[in-house]
C-alpha cells in the first residue's frame, strides 16, 4: 500500500564519495510505467539485507553514525534486451540523512556499477540510470549502498519500492547439462546438452584467447532435440569456448567454460555470482563417483562439502548460513587431481 510519510529525511550536503570511476551519475525526476512494485506488506519480498528489515509496511534501518553505509539488494528482475536504461522509485523518509549512494547489477557474470548520485529525501524519488550491456536480457538484482549521517537513534526507512524492469518470475529457458570439447584433425567440436528448451530461438558460439574477452564464430538454431554440436576449423593455440543461449525475448545464458590446450580439454573452474548473498553456482569439470565440492573459510575451517552429482558440471550451493568473508573453493575431480577460486560473500 503507498504511504506518505509525515517525516522527511532533511537534504545533506553533497560530499565526495568513492564510488566506481565507471558508475555514471543517476538521473532524477524520471517519469515511467513501473514493472513491479513492493510495498513490503508482506515481508522483505525477495529484497535480502542485513542493515534493512521489514516492519510496518516498509523496509527500516538503524544504528546509524556518520558516514555509514547501509545495503540494500533487490528481487531478482529481467531486462528486455531493447530498454537500455533502467528506472526505480521508492518513499525515503527517517531522520537521519542521506549523503550519497551507488547502484550497482549483480548477475551470473559479476558485478557492474549503474549509476550513482549525491543528497537525496523525501517521497515518491524516482531514478533511472543505464542498463549495462552484461545485464540486458538476463537475470539480476540491483544492489544499493547508502552512505547516511546521523547518529544511533535516527533511522531511514524505504517503502513502496517500484522499477521499469520486469520481476524474473521463471527460470533462464535452457539449463545447461554439459559441454564437450575435443580435438580433432586441428580443428575443435564442441557438443553440448540442455534440458528442456522453452521459447528457445537458438545458441551463440563464443571463444576467446584469454578467458576474458569472448567473440562470436557460430549460431546453432535450436530444434529441441537436446544435444547440438559444431566445430571451430581455427582454434588458437589456447582456445576457451563457451555457449549463450538466447530466448526469443532476449534472454540469454552460458554454459560452462571450456578450454583447448595442447590437443586437450578441460572445463574451467568458475563461479556466480561474484560477490553472492546467499547461493553460489560452482561450475566444473564433469563429476565423478569420488568428486567433492570442498568450500573453507581463509583460516582454513571447512564450512560445507558437497558430493555433485555423477555427470553434473554445475553445482549449486546454499552458503546462507555461512557470514560474510572471503571462501575458497576446492574441487577434487575424484581422480588425484583438484583445483582451486576464490569466491566472496557479502
Amino acid at each position: 500500500m503507498r504511504r506518505i510519510f509525515t517525516s522527511t529525511i532533511f537534504l545533506a550536503v553533497v560530499v565526495a564519495a568513492s564510488f566506481s570511476s565507471t558508475a555514471q551519475q543517476c538521473t532524477t525526476g524520471v517519469s515511467y510505467t513501473p514493472g513491479a512494485t513492493f510495498d513490503f506488506n508482506g515481508g522483505m519480498q525477495g529484497f535480502t539485507s542485513t542493515d534493512f528489515a521489514a516492519s510496518a509496511n516498509k523496509m527500516v534501518s538503524t544504528d546509524i553514525t556518520f558516514g555509514t553505509t547501509k545495503v540494500l539488494t533487490t528481487a531478482t528482475f529481467t531486462q528486455p534486451a531493447s530498454q537500455n536504461t533502467i528506472s526505480w522509485g521508492f518513499d525515503l523518509a527517517g531522520s537521519a540523512n542521506v549523503v550519497s549512494y551507488v547502484v550497482e547489477a549483480i548477475y551470473s557474470g559479476g558485478t557492474v556499477p549503474v549509476c550513482s548520485g549525491g543528497a537525496i529525501g523525501g517521497n515518491n524519488l524516482t531514478f533511472s540510470g543505464p542498463a549495462p550491456a552484461q545485464v540486458l536480457g538476463q537475470s539480476f538484482e540491483l544492489r544499493f549502498t547508502f552512505t547516511l549521517s546521523g547518529n544511533s537513534s535516527q533511522n531511514i526507512t524505504i517503502d513502496n519500492f517500484s522499477t521499469s524492469a520486469l520481476i524474473a518470475q521463471s527460470p533462464l529457458p535452457v539449463r545447461f547439462s554439459s559441454l564437450d570439447a575435443r580435438m580433432a584433425n586441428n580443428s575443435v567440436s564442441l557438443k553440448w546438452n540442455v534440458g528442456t528448451e522453452e521459447n528457445l530461438n537458438g545458441y551463440q558460439i563464443e571463444k576467446s584467447s584469454d578467458g576474458h574477452s569472448y567473440s562470436s564464430i557460430g549460431f546453432v538454431n535450436a530444434t529441441g532435440v537436446g544435444s547440438y554440436t559444431f566445430t571451430d576449423t581455427k582454434p588458437f593455440s589456447i582456445t576457451y569456448y563457451r555457449i549463450k543461449s538466447v530466448d526469443v525475448n532476449g534472454i540469454y545464458g552460458y554454459s560452462t567454460v571450456a578450454m583447448v590446450k595442447g590437443g586437450k580439454a578441460v572445463i574451467v573452474i568458475k563461479a556466480f555470482p561474484t560477490p553472492f548473498i546467499k547461493n553460489v553456482s560452482i561450475q566444473h569439470p564433469s563429476a565423478v563417483t569420488r568428486s567433492t565440492i570442498v568450500i573453507s573459510s581463509e583460516d582454513g575451517r571447512v564450512v560445507k562439502t558437497i558430493v555433485p552429482a555423477i555427470g553434473a558440471q554445475q553445482t549449486d550451493v546454499d552458503l546462507s548460513s555461512a557470514r560474510s568473508g572471503l571462501y575458497i573453493v576446492r574441487y577434487n575431480d575424484g581422480n588425484g587431481t583438484s583445483e582451486t577460486l576464490k569466491i566472496l560473500k557479502q
